[in-house]
């Protein structure tokens, strides 16, 4: 079912799914649809179906042109973003619209469980390395995660004083390296996979093993109309009054 339009496309004379603009924005939101996923609670944020991390609504033109993975220009994809916001933004809760709001929510959500959180949809399922010294802070297990040895030996040393000379409550054979203060092969998420908001948390390994199929879905974005969802790239270039697309059809 379409949502409600804007109140500038009502008119007495046209219904609003016979308003070209209205149809154009449709389609646009739709284009946006084929590249990210809603993830709902406890989530709240919009993941890139290719990257399988959480992208934030100020960040999408900035994620889709990069050369690195996806082929789109930025006015393109800020022009999908405005749509999906005028026709879906008020209906959809979404946590993550700024850099800022990734590292709130972090803060947020990375944080001692005595039972590791089910994996998010739309995330990527990382295997890592998790740190097994109490954390003074806390007096809970340290919830510091790395997929890199050397990082996780760097945050030993500096945090816990592993390799140096022994203290009280430390095992000595720690010190002499005789066995490593990790845990291996920890199933784990983060909404990034570099810079800010890049922190690992550790999930149910039982959830993360399970088939894609049988794990729990990320929702679909709102489609619209069939014949708008099914329009390509190229189409809607041509709306936009632009020459041939030279970018990919697909992320």
């Amino acid at each position: 079912m379409l949502p409600e339009p804007p109140a500038a496309y009502l008119t007495t004379t046209q219904s609003y799914p016979e308003d070209p603009k209205f149809q154009l924005q449709v389609a646009r939101a739709a284009r946006l649809h084929t590249l990210v996923a809603y993830v709902s609670a406890p989530g709240f944020f919009l993941a890139c179906k290719t990257c399988q991390t959480a992208v934030p609504l100020s960040l999408i033109p900035f994620h889709f042109s990069s050369t690195k993975v996806h082929a789109y220009t930025r006015k393109d994809c800020a022009a999908l973003l405005a749509a999906w916001d005028a026709l879906y933004l008020h209906s959809q809760t979404t946590r993550l619209r700024t850099e800022a709001d990734a590292v709130t929510w972090e803060h947020a959500n990375i944080r001692y469980r005595p039972q590791p959180p089910e994996p998010l949809p739309g995330l990527a399922v990382h295997r890592g390395l998790q740190c097994q010294f109490t954390s003074q802070s806390t007096g809970n297990r340290c919830q510091y995660i790395s997929r890199q040895p050397v990082k996780l030996r760097a945050h030993c040393y500096n945090t816990h004083n592993w390799g140096t000379e022994p203290k009280q409550g430390h095992d000595i054979r720690l010190a002499k390296g005789k066995t490593l203060p990790w845990e291996r092969d920890v199933p784990c998420q983060r909404l990034h996979n570099n810079g800010k908001a890049s922190a690992l948390w550790r999930v149910s390994p039982a959830s993360a093993e399970q088939p894609a199929s049988q794990q729990p879905a990320s929702q679909e974005l709102p489609a619209g109309p069939s014949q708008s969802a099914g329009r390509t790239w190229a189409d809607l270039e041509a709306q936009l009054c632009r020459g041939p697309s030279r970018v990919m059809d697909s992320c």
